[in-house]
Parts: C-alpha cells; sequence; structure tokens
C-alpha cells in the first residue's frame, strides 16, 4: 500500500490536533470561513483598543464578536482573546485561546513555546511536554527547549523519548570546547563571580546536559549568587531526573525540602531512593535510606509508620531465606508502603499481586499522604 505524503505544515497541524483532542477532550473548533465585513471592523477596532490600553472596550467588543460570530472565529480572535485575558490575569482562559490559535496558525513557535513555559510554570507535566514537542517540532535546533524536554520525558517515564533527545544534545558543537568552558567555571568560582559563573553555567548546561562537573558548577553558582529559592530546586530536580540511575541526586533533592520541613516532597524521594536500591541490589536494601525515612515518618508525626520502619529494618538484616510471614506480622497494623515494596523484589512470583495491594493501599493513604504536593516523578521507581 502506497504512503500518503502529507506536507510538513499538514503533519504538524494534525499532530496538534490529535494531542488537543487526546489530552484536552472538551477541545472543539469550528472551521474558519471567510469571515464576514463587520467581523472585520470589530476585530479592527478590539486590535485599536487593545494596542491603546482601553482592555475593557477591547474587551467587549471581543465579547460582541463571539456572541455574533462564533462560526467565523480564527486566528487574529484567538491571538487577542488570550493575550487580553494573560494580561488580566486569567491564565488557564489565555491557555484555551491560544491553544486554538496554535492550531489555526501551527507554525507559530512563540505560542507554542508560551503554552509550553505555562504548563511547566503550573507543574503540568503532561501537558508541558506535549507542547515542548510541538514547539521542538518547529525550532529542533533549540538547545534549551530540548533539555527541558529531556527532563520532562524522564520524570513522566517517557523511556523513548529521553534516550532520542539525549542523542540530539549530544551533537552539540559545544562539546569541542569542553575543557575551556570548565576552566572558565573554575575561574569564575576562584575570582567569586558568581553572576557571571551563573550565567554562564546556564548557558552551557544543556550542552552538557550529562556531565556532572556542569551540573555541580551551576548549583554553586545558583546559591552563591543568591538566585530565587525555586530556581535551586528546579536546578536539583533538573539533576535527579536526569541521572535517574544514580540515587544520590534523589538525596540531594530529598534533603533540601526535608532542610525545609517539606517531609512529604522528601518521603516521595526517599522512597524513589528505596526502589532504586531494590532494584540495584536485588531485592536488599541499603539500611540508610530505611533510617532516612523512618525519620521522615518520625517528623511526619507517625509513629505507627516509623516503628514499621524499625521491623523492615530488622528483616533486612537477617541472613537466613525469610518467609512471606515474616513481613505480614509486622505490615498489617501500620500497613506500611516499604513493606509492599519489599515484597515486590523480594518475592516476584508474586509481583503482580503485591503491586494490586500497593495500588488498594494507595487508594486508602494517597490523599492523606500526598495532599497538595505535586508529584516529582510519575513513577516511583522511575524505570525511564
Amino acid at each position: 500500500m502506497k504512503r500518503l505524503f502529507l506536507p510538513a505544515k499538514v503533519k504538524l497541524t494534525l499532530r496538534i490536533l490529535l494531542i488537543l483532542q487526546l489530552f484536552y477532550p472538551g477541545f472543539s473548533i469550528h472551521p474558519s470561513e471567510d469571515p464576514p465585513k463587520m467581523y472585520r471592523t470589530l476585530l479592527t477596532e478590539s486590535e485599536f483598543y487593545y494596542s491603546t490600553g482601553r482592555k475593557d472596550i477591547c474587551l467587549q467588543k471581543l465579547d460582541t464578536i463571539l456572541s455574533k460570530y462564533p462560526e467565523h472565529l480564527e486566528y487574529g480572535y484567538y491571538s487577542l482573546r488570550g493575550s487580553l485575558d494573560e494580561e488580566r490575569g486569567d491564565l488557564l482562559k489565555a491557555m484555551v485561546s491560544y491553544k486554538r490559535a496554535l492550531y489555526l496558525k501551527p507554525e507559530n513557535s512563540d505560542l507554542a513555546k508560551k503554552i509550553l513555559q505555562f504548563y511547566e510554570g503550573e507543574r503540568k507535566l503532561r501537558d508541558a511536554f506535549d507542547f515542548a514537542r510541538i514547539y521542538l517540532n518547529l525550532k529542533p535546533d533549540d538547545q534549551d527547549t530540548r533539555f527541558r524536554a529531556l527532563v520532562l520525558s524522564s520524570r513522566l517515564g517517557e523511556r523513548k523519548y529521553f534516550l532520542y533527545a539525549e542523542k540530539k544534545l549530544g551533537n552539540s558543537p559545544e562539546k569541542e570546547k569542553e575543557e575551556e568552558h570548565l576552566k572558565n567555571l573554575k575561574s569564575h568560582l576562584q575570582k567569586k563571580e558568581y553572576k557571571e559563573g551563573y550565567e554562564l553555567s546556564k548557558r552551557l548546561l544543556p550542552h552538557f546536559a550529562f556531565h556532572p562537573k556542569f551540573h555541580s558548577y551551576h548549583r554553586i553558582f545558583l546559591k552563591e549568587s543568591g538566585r530565587p529559592e525555586d530556581e535551586v530546586e528546579e536546578s536539583l530536580i533538573d539533576s535527579a531526573a536526569i541521572f535517574w540511575k544514580d540515587q544520590k541526586y534523589s538525596f540531594q533533592l530529598a534533603t533540601h525540602y526535608s532542610d525545609r520541613k517539606k517531609y512529604f516532597r522528601a518521603m516521595n524521594l526517599f522512597r524513589r531512593m528505596l526502589s532504586q536500591s531494590l532494584r540495584k541490589n536485588e531485592g536488599k536494601i541499603e539500611e540508610e535510606i530505611l533510617y532516612l525515612i523512618r525519620d521522615t515518618y518520625y517528623k511526619l508525626d507517625r509513629k505507627d509508620q516509623a516503628i514499621s520502619i524499625s521491623h523492615l529494618i530488622d528483616l533486612n538484616r537477617k541472613k537466613e531465606k525469610l518467609d512471606e510471614s515474616d513481613f505480614f506480622a509486622h505490615y498489617s497494623s501500620g500497613r506500611n508502603r516499604e513493606f509492599l515494596s519489599y515484597l515486590m523484589y523480594h518475592f516476584k512470583e508474586k509481583e503482580s499481586y503485591y503491586r494490586s495491594l500497593m495500588k488498594e493501599r494507595d487508594l486508602k493513604e494517597g490523599d492523606r499522604e500526598y495532599m497538595n504536593i505535586f508529584p516529582l516523578f510519575d513513577y516511583e521507581d522511575t524505570d525511564v
């Protein structure tokens, strides 16, 4: 069967429409038709009042267009409506208009990036990832956005895209100047030129995404130049996402949260480390991780869970082969999640059964444990 050839713009439009319909079920848009003369007049007036700062009159004109000509709404209307809603602080409404505008003008990379940045700021990882890919379809050489897409793919467990982005980032021409860049970063640090070091490290990081030294310099300059707390947090999340196999990066982020008394977020990372440890050590847990989890349970005033971890530490130390009953004797009182994680790895033949128990447990405990906490990673074991 002969493959149907579609122009690049058509393929991009269809991809945007597919994403919008797939992830935004309420999305619908009328096909643009030649609008009547009065529509054009009203839109021109709206643009004039917007440009002269008379936003209320602009809004009235746009509302008139919406009520009188709903079947003729096109790019100019949605773009202006989005800008107006954004300036008025109604970002959710603005994004609805921007997405419709992007569908009608899929080559507009600025719109795609604006939507991506909004969703990443809102920590809506899936939405941000979708629009990062749309944007990169238009601007494939944007290393900064490719870096963001790499991080998002890791946090979402998108293994194929993670490997694809890794390869694309590996083609940076800056690689040839690696030693020179490291020398310059070291020089800025020695001279206490923290602002200059911050700006250089930020520019270089997407080009050396998998080089730990560049991440380390960037974090140092972030702190020393007094950058906002959320930037420091984002840097730690980026490192934990990129070096997902190395639990020390999860530990650094967890410690950051724990020091700031954000114990639920710290627990999210310590549990991630537990899964990493079980996978790496084929069913045995590094005891230090259990100490961290137990300590966090105490800080959360959940003594029953902390006592359960003490029992798990004792069981983990035993050299002889353990039976399921040894674990369930201590699991039932606190219905401890770490026990189930251990059992999933320790008794592989019954993994699906323990996963079902964990799902059942999380449905009952999830809201209590993670109320108002955004998910750092979609999958606890982060097997990207």
